[in-house]
């Protein structure tokens, strides 16, 4: 569902979209290196890896060799892909309403908030 009304509205899936999310909102100078994205990602290295080459293509991201690891390869965001992010958000959180949060109860949203932030804290 979500996947599907990202791609039918805007031609990108949901993986891409989160991708893109990633480094705008949790990436330092909206680079990363592609092993960090990828244990930050809920993805395999190599699926993120071919997001990663897709986006590429797209412009939507650039890669670039890591200045502290000749190994090493680092994602930037470009403006293009942060314009394109901007795009798909409106569409995600409309599809997010209409999918999951319209289904619930407002003591549901809050368990599922609550749950959710069980899951993601440090402590847990």
């Amino acid at each position: 569902m979500l996947d599907a009304d990202l791609r039918r509205a805007h031609g990108i899936g949901l993986r891409a979209y989160e991708v893109l999310l990633h480094l705008a909102a949790f990436a330092p100078d909206r680079r990363l290196r592609i092993t960090e994205l990828a244990a930050q990602a809920p993805l395999s290295q190599s699926r993120v890896s071919r997001l990663v080459a897709e986006l590429d293509a797209d412009g939507l991201v650039t890669r670039e060799p890591s200045p502290d690891d000749a190994r090493g390869v680092e994602v930037a965001l470009t403006d293009r892909g942060l314009d394109r992010l901007r795009e798909v958000q409106d569409t995600h959180h409309r599809s997010l309403e209409e999918h999951l949060f319209s289904r619930l109860s407002q003591d549901q949203i809050v368990q599922l908030g609550d749950i959710a932030a069980a899951i993601l804290s440090d402590e847990a």
